[in-house]
């Protein structure tokens, strides 16, 4: 504690105990309190508040003091001090001094950070505003929802850690439930941060002053300035408030992007009823600006609208792109998430993907099963530029893809899993022997479309899907599959495909899963695939990792043939083959 020797603070008794608390020093001296650091007697370190000398010996006061623990027994969560002791003491003629010991706040305070940056020279933290000021919004929901105004927002009521916030000082707040206290010609709160309506009747006021405070602050934070400048009387701040409306705040940083000037300006606005009308809302808000900063970060791979918004789902980040389909993380309004799939910019102008994604709704709609998504909802939405874009929305995906575990194995240098591969095969035999039972052919399997968890599989796509034509024959092989994982007769115009296109993707998984490598390499055109499954053969696993069975290394060899006709019949036999093996 600062002080000349032989001098001692008025409120500091000789003992430096307040209440059996220590005194060790004072964290804020200023305004209408003094906060001190005070230790308990096992060492553990508090926040203590008692009034300024002014107001030591009024009773108002104490009942403000006592009206303040009232409120902080309300608030429990993270965002606020926790309440520790309440009491008061006599010193050099003050009786009843009231003190409220709270625990420490939790870091600096923001008027401590923002003064550090200017001094550093650091440019404001544009990037970072929106997140502290959905942070103070969720405490103030907090706040508000039990009937409290806090009346004296400040960037020096503030604590900050990291991401985290915590609201100090309800020494001046209003309770519904409580006195007011304040008389009919006393002023509250601080001239800079203060709403228009509470310089009128500082009792009169609703929790949308806060709101107005909580914009003089972000104003600060992104500027380093006040919109009004700073007041040199109370007459001169208040005149400002009431008559000014504040500039955006990108006029003194450009750097500002104008969403958040907007939602800046509205906070500020001068009529009450013009502002957000809650807390609650100020989160949407800064939620809206979060879901349309991330539209636009996606509006390269698909078309998002300008409110970020697909249906009645939040759009979150992307979570694969596969060929013309899009694969999106969102939420619902009750924050649950699932993965919606879209088609990307190129799928929404071809019209014959996107016959083939509405087939899929259709399809998912036919089956059924954990090996299966679970289809919750599907519809079309606009967005600039394009109307009637189809999406669907699934359950996310159990467990991880095939391609999400190949890679990690490769990364990590884990050998494959060979003792595993058998019975992932026949998983996948008798998933597609469901499905072609039913007269649906994927024609599209592939590491990152099959989902594992545990014993289970999930087909996560059917976009490609071909079903029967009215003779039973599979339809043309115009399909645009991956070059890399479709069957020779996939890639040919003139053939016929029939399901055992379907096993041989499945080798070219099994081989892959096998060996962390493609069998004829990665092909990057349909050309490119013709011309090598023509002219060349495909290799057996055993020919690039040891350790492969030379029964599964045969059986995959069997499922890469070019000859449909040498592959086995169908997935129902080589469901019987892979047991078999196993056994």
């Amino acid at each position: 504690m600062s002080q000349e020797p032989g001098e001692r603070p008025w409120f500091l008794p000789e003992s430096r105990e307040i209440g059996g608390f220590s005194v060790v020093t004072v964290l804020r001296s200023a305004g209408k309190t003094i906060n001190l650091g005070v230790v308990d007697h096992e060492g553990r370190s508090f926040a203590m508040k008692i009034p300024a000398r002014e107001n030591a010996s009024d009773p108002t006061w104490y009942g403000r003091f006592e009206r303040e623990v009232q409120i902080l027994r309300e608030l429990i969560s993270p965002s606020f001090p926790a309440l520790r002791a309440f009491g008061r003491y006599s010193i050099d003629g003050h009786k009843d001094v009231p003190y409220i010991v709270t625990s420490p706040p939790i870091g600096p305070t923001l008027k401590e950070l923002i003064a550090q940056r200017r001094a550093a020279a650091a440019p404001p933290d544009v990037a970072g505003a929106p997140f502290l000021l959905r942070s103070l919004a969720e405490a103030l929901v907090e706040v508000h929802e039990r009937g409290i105004v806090h009346r004296n927002l400040r960037p020096d009521k503030i604590a900050v850690a990291g991401s985290k916030i915590q609201l100090l000082d309800f020494v001046l707040g209003l309770a519904g439930s409580l006195d007011d206290l304040t008389r009919a010609s006393e002023f509250l709160g601080t001239p800079d941060y203060i709403a228009p309506e509470q310089v009128r009747s500082p009792h009169k006021v609703d929790a949308r002053a806060d709101l107005y405070s909580l914009g003089l602050i972000l104003f600060e934070y992104l500027t380093y300035d006040r919109p009004f400048g700073q007041g040199n009387t109370k007459v001169e701040a208040f005149l400002r408030h009431i008559t000014q409306d504040a500039p955006p705040p990108s006029t003194i940083n450009p750097d500002i992007p104008r969403d958040l000037d907007r939602l800046v300006l509205r906070l500020l606005h001068r009529e009450r009823d013009a502002r957000y009308q809650s807390a609650a809302e100020v989160v949407e808000a800064v939620n809206d600006l979060f879901q349309a900063r991330k539209g636009q970060a996606l509006s390269p791979l698909c078309h998002v609208p300008e409110s970020g918004c697909i249906g009645h789902y939040r759009v979150g980040e992307a979570l694969a792109t596969t060929g013309k389909t899009v694969l999106l993380r969102v939420e619902d309004s009750r924050q649950r998430s699932f993965a919606m799939k879209v088609p990307s910019r190129p799928g929404a102008q071809d019209e014959a993907y996107l016959l083939r994604f509405e087939q899929e709704i259709r399809l998912l709609r036919e089956v059924a099963g954990p090996a299966f998504p679970s289809l919750r909802t599907s519809g079309f939405y606009d967005a600039p530029g394009l109307k009637q874009i189809p999406y669907l929305v699934i359950d996310l995906p159990e467990g991880q893809t095939l391609r999400e575990i190949i890679d990690q194995r490769r990364r990590l240098h884990t050998p494959p899993d060979i003792e595993g591969a058998p019975r992932l095969l026949l998983r996948l035999a008798l998933l597609l022997d469901e499905l072609h039972s039913k007269g649906l052919f994927p024609f599209n399997i592939r590491p990152d479309v099959v989902a594992v968890r545990d014993d289970s599989v999930q087909l996560l796509e059917f976009v490609l899907n071909q079903g029967s034509s009215s003779d039973g024959v599979v339809t043309s092989g115009s399909v645009s599959a991956l070059a890399s994982y479709a069957a020779p007769e996939q890639l040919d115009p003139r053939a016929r495909p029939d399901p055992r296109a379907d096993l041989y993707t499945l080798g070219v998984l099994i081989f892959e899963y096998l060996t962390y490598e493609l069998p004829y390499g990665t092909l990057s055109s349909r050309n490119d695939a013709l011309l090598r499954l023509m002219t060349q053969q495909a290799l057996a696993p055993s020919a690039c990792v040891e350790g492969v069975p030379q029964a599964l290394d045969a059986l995959v060899a069997r499922l890469l043939q070019r000859d449909p006709e040498r592959r086995p019949p169908s997935a129902r036999a080589l469901a019987t083959e892979v047991r078999a093996l196993l056994r």
